[in-house]
């Protein structure tokens, strides 16, 4: 792996896991264009705003990177998240339990900035974790 592609790793796990948003500025084009479940594409500022919703919602976010590997020239992460649940989140008001979510970005780079993102999160385990009713129980 590149030291260009660890540099990104770092920064992007700073700009999570320190709330460090002006990383963002650094590691992404100006053009930059996100992919996220439950919201319309996002620029650069408008996913700086969402990173910054997971840790209005869960004060004490924070990410681990599983794995990471590099093909063509796209950086895929698979991510693991944590939090306690303090706010709203997709209307489930605060429950105060740690919830976990995994998690896959794959990143588009061009001269080692990110053009854009994908991203696929498991929001149906998380309001699973939520939920005071378990929801795989109340199927059967």
């Amino acid at each position: 792996m590149s030291m260009a592609i660890q540099h990104f790793i770092q920064q992007f796990d700073d700009m999570v896991n320190k709330l460090d948003c002006h990383v963002g500025e650094e590691i992404f084009v100006p053009q930059f264009i996100a992919h996220v479940p439950f919201m319309p594409r996002l620029n650069r500022s408008s996913y700086r705003a969402y990173m910054q919703g997971f840790r209005i919602t869960f004060p004490d976010f924070c990410q681990e990177i599983n794995d990471s590997f590099v093909a063509n020239s796209r950086l895929v992460l698979r991510v693991s998240y944590r939090g306690t649940h303090k706010r709203d989140f997709l209307g489930i008001p605060a429950t105060y339990r740690e919830i976990t979510m995994s998690g896959i970005s794959i990143f588009q780079i061009e001269n080692d900035l990110v053009v854009e993102n994908w991203t696929e999160l498991d929001i149906f385990g998380v309001i699973q974790q939520m939920s005071v009713v378990n929801l795989m129980s109340s199927l059967s």
